[in-house]
């Protein structure tokens, strides 16, 4: 298929220009929408300005994509795939942080660390499911998906927390054959709230974070769509 550049008008022949693509000038670099004029050619018309991406490359910037991770609290737009996986660098080793401030704070019997790794996690899995939002719109799965995930994780986390003080509280050896439960949960709560979380996380947690992983490698669709333009170029050529 044929493409001219609407600024030096030079003609080259591409396959992977369809109309609406997002293309490069391989001549002078100009970055223009492609539009059908005929069965045979591809006549390019100039990106306005303010649809012009802020980086003529194929891959996020790596500061740019921390920066969208924790500025971009938003679940729509899109984020590429490098972009993604350049923020779970920080989100992936920020999560194990505050995990282990949690068990460590069980451990030490203090119900207040367990409640600040809590109020800490809150704000890192809603930057997450944000991420992963733009993450499906930019492969056209719809972000609200996203959003399934992030209220079922909120609810495991609460179900959680309430395991987590009653732990805490709990003064007993957490390795004693003689451990007596002292929580302020009864034994049967304690039982019922872990069989809730089980079976939240077994049938709906799990599953879709398994559909969020294998999204994540898909490449981003080569045209401008409802949420946006191709993030950073990312295959546009």
């Amino acid at each position: 298929m044929k493409i001219v550049c609407p600024s030096c008008q030079h003609s080259a022949e591409t396959v992977m220009a369809t109309e609406g693509a997002r293309v490069r000038c391989p001549s002078c670099g100009t970055e223009f929408i492609a539009q059908k004029s005929s069965p045979f050619t591809v006549v390019a018309s100039e990106t306005p300005p303010e649809n012009k991406p802020s980086y003529n490359q194929h891959m996020a910037p790596y500061g740019t994509a921390l920066k969208n991770f924790f500025t971009g609290v938003s679940f729509s737009g899109r984020a590429s795939r490098s972009e993604y996986w350049f923020a779970m660098t920080i989100a992936i080793p920020l999560g194990c942080l505050i995990g282990g401030v949690e068990v460590a704070s069980i451990y030490l019997n203090s119900v207040l660390g367990v409640i600040l790794a809590y109020c800490l996690s809150i704000p890192c899995v809603f930057l997450s499911y944000t991420l992963m939002a733009r993450r499906l719109n930019d492969i056209d799965f719809p972000g609200w998906l996203a959003i399934i995930g992030f209220i079922a994780s909120l609810i495991y986390g609460f179900l959680t927390l309430l395991i987590s003080i009653d732990m805490a509280m709990n003064t007993d050896s957490l390795f004693s054959p003689y451990k007596v439960h002292r929580g302020f949960l009864s034994a049967d709560q304690f039982f019922a709230i872990q069989m809730a979380g089980g079976i939240l996380n077994a049938l709906l947690i799990m599953p879709l974070s398994l559909f969020y992983f294998v999204c994540t490698f898909f490449s981003s669709k080569n045209r401008v769509t409802q949420h946006g333009p191709i993030p950073f170029c990312e295959d546009a050529l």
